[in-house]
């Protein structure tokens, strides 16, 4: 959006539009405060000796390391009872 925004700016500006040129600013501002507000999402994947397989998706950085410690510690409690 951002782009698309940037490429109608330009293009009104060049033909000395005003109706384009604020559309492609309105377009560009949006796609701007779209990508600012966006958080990254974070996974958590465990490899077994057939497959990855791919458990949780959180964008809670903090949610999803407690989640690997409980999968870490069930895996060595696994292990010491074996």
């Amino acid at each position: 959006m951002m782009v698309l925004g940037a490429a109608v700016l330009g293009s009104g500006l060049l033909m000395d539009a005003q109706q384009t040129s604020i559309m492609g600013a309105a377009a560009f501002a949006g796609g701007t405060f779209y990508f600012s507000r966006r958080k990254p999402t974070y996974g958590l994947r465990l490899n077994t000796a057939k497959e990855s397989v791919f458990v949780v998706a959180s964008r809670n950085k903090l949610f999803l390391g407690q989640v690997k410690e409980a999968v870490d510690r069930s895996i060595d409690a696994y292990r010491a009872a074996g």
